[in-house]
């Protein structure tokens, strides 16, 4: 009689007797968090984190917790942090999960966190996390210090900026760090050096927004007032400008290649850039000039908004506003005023939609007319304002 081999060793198992097979239960798991935001936020100039998630309550003088902070891990119902920032949720099955912490004040971030069987975990030091805050640079020129006025002016600049800088980052909700340079505050130096300070300073989840309204050389160039001999045409004009020979445009001028290279070292997660200028769609046309960098903002992780095309003016209303403003800005303000999301947070994908449409409207078939452009180098859009 034959018998085959997983008859014997059914046999054997089954006479062995003491063969046992131990099943051990998965048990729900909990999980505790602390969430502290730091002091007035602008010590954030310290170089540490304005929000930090952890799981252990914090000492230190800089930061007081944060109540109503909603966590929320995948799979589970959220939970909101109480007067001492602590969260605590529970019931969890156990594995790897995705905890989400979010706030009017800061841009929701995530962690991967692994919930053990039986037990609560609590945030460590490795899995802590550190939240985002944002940095807004807000530059308007209407004046140049080496330059004609108003021969060389961009009419409102100043004004424009400062109902950016009102709305933007005074009346934003999120957690963040701000400069505003009007005019002769605006020099070459102080923008490369603010950026600078911005990127020794910021942290993986940080977040960058650079608003310039003000001349490009394109501007200069199409108004036959200047006629550069060589080099590209692909600059934005600080406060110290000069324009007498080619060496002071790469001296003074800001090329799109070279705010590239500033933005570059920028350690947070993406970069906005809003150019209110004339032709200032050059800056997201795929060239660059000196230094040459090809496709310059056409870059992962930059978002990059410009007034107008490669080809087209900027126009300013000195009706809109309460004593004149450009379009393009007046309707980014009112954007940021008026837009409604269920979660109360506008993106640079939003308010650029928002100030393509209202623009149309307003020009209809106006030979003045204009459109906003949009450059978006990744798949999500970031999050800029809430209210």
């Amino acid at each position: 009689m034959k018998v085959n081999l997983f008859t014997l060793i059914l046999i054997a198992f089954v006479t062995a007797g003491c063969a046992t097979i131990e099943i051990t239960p998965q048990l729900p798991g909990g999980l505790v968090g602390y969430v502290y935001i730091q002091e007035g936020v602008g010590a954030a100039s310290t170089g540490e984190s304005a929000i930090i998630v952890s799981g252990e309550v914090m000492n230190d003088p800089n930061y007081k917790p944060l109540t109503g902070a909603k966590a929320t891990l995948s799979g589970s119902s959220p939970v909101y942090t109480n007067s001492s920032g602590r969260f605590s949720i529970d019931g969890i099955s156990p594995g790897w999960k995705s905890l989400t912490i979010d706030h009017d004040n800061i841009r929701p971030v995530r962690q991967s966190v692994i919930i053990q069987s039986g037990k609560t975990t609590y945030l460590t030091n490795q899995n802590s996390i550190d939240a985002g805050i944002g940095w807004y640079l807000i530059i308007g020129i209407e004046r140049y210090g080496h330059l004609a006025y108003p021969q060389y002016s961009s009419m409102g600049a100043d004004k424009d900026a400062t109902s950016i800088w009102d709305e933007l980052f005074l009346r934003n909700d999120l957690a963040g760090m701000g400069k505003l340079l009007i005019n002769s505050e605006a020099t070459k130096k102080e923008i490369k050096d603010w950026i600078q300070y911005a990127n020794t300073h910021s942290k993986p989840n940080d977040y960058l927004v650079v608003y310039y309204a003000g001349l490009t050389l394109e501007h200069i160039r199409k108004d036959e007032v200047y006629y550069p001999t060589t080099g590209g045409l692909h600059h934005i004009l600080p406060y110290d400008a000069q324009l007498s020979n080619n060496s002071d445009l790469d001296r003074t001028l800001i090329s799109d290649g070279e705010l590239e290279l500033w933005l570059s070292d920028f350690k947070g997660q993406d970069v906005t850039v809003i150019l209110e200028a004339s032709y200032s769609g050059t800056f997201i046309d795929g060239n660059s000039t000196f230094p040459l960098l090809p496709f310059a903002l056409r870059r992962a992780g930059y978002t990059v908004i410009t007034a107008t095309d490669s080809d087209t003016k900027a126009t300013y209303d000195p009706h809109l506003g309460d004593s004149g403003q450009s379009v393009f800005t007046h309707f980014l303000v009112h954007g940021l005023q008026t837009i409604n999301t269920d979660d109360g947070k506008i993106t640079a994908n939003q308010l650029y939609v928002h100030v393509r449409d209202e623009m149309a409207s307003y020009f209809g078939t106006a030979p003045d007319r204009h459109v906003p452009q949009l450059y978006v180098g990744h798949s999500r859009s970031p999050v800029v304002y809430r209210y």
